[in-house]
């Protein structure tokens, strides 16, 4: 199993989007990808907007990972 990374899969006016997903191969986190719900300033059951992941993931990490990210305004 991997950790599949997507930045930007789709467009919102404020912020940005990232995409996750955990599978054992590219394909399967494409086809997950394709099904998930997606959270815009709280929870929107499937999401917001079509998620086109037209490029490779920009990152895929071996599992177990961890990151940290801080977040202020």
């Amino acid at each position: 199993m991997k950790l599949y990374v997507w930045n930007t899969p789709y467009h919102i006016d404020y912020g940005s989007t990232c995409l996750y997903a955990i599978a054992s191969s590219e394909d399967e986190a494409r086809k997950i990808a394709e099904n998930a719900n997606v959270s815009k300033y709280g929870y929107e059951p499937r999401g917001i907007a079509p998620i086109k992941l037209d490029r490779p993931p920009d990152r895929v990490h071996d599992l177990p990972y961890a990151e940290v990210y801080q977040w202020s305004e």
